[in-house]
């Protein structure tokens, strides 16, 4: 049987693997996807900020990178390359 999160879980997944292999025009639409049915996963907004710098939306970015660099829910290393690329992204914008 199919668990209620495993969709957004596989949608968020697929746009990484997208965005990953060249595509984050692509790959957005399917972590926004992802976001719309569990607004609470915090892999797919660290997804979404990843994949909103390489397209250039800073700002939806920047916002995401916060939010992720202050959970509680994600391990160390993931906080760290927020906070990085949170520093990146606001010293070019």
């Amino acid at each position: 049987t199919r668990r209620s999160s495993d969709l957004p879980e596989a949608l968020a997944n697929i746009g990484w693997m997208t965005y990953l292999s060249g595509r984050p025009d692509v790959g957005v639409r399917y972590v926004e996807a992802a976001l719309e049915r569990q607004p609470e996963s915090v892999a797919a907004e660290w997804f979404l900020a990843n994949i909103y710098v390489s397209l250039e939306r800073l700002d939806e970015a920047t916002f995401l990178l916060t939010k992720v660099a202050s959970s509680d829910a994600v391990p160390d290393s993931v906080r760290e390359s927020a906070l990085t690329l949170l520093e990146q992204v606001t010293q070019d914008g």
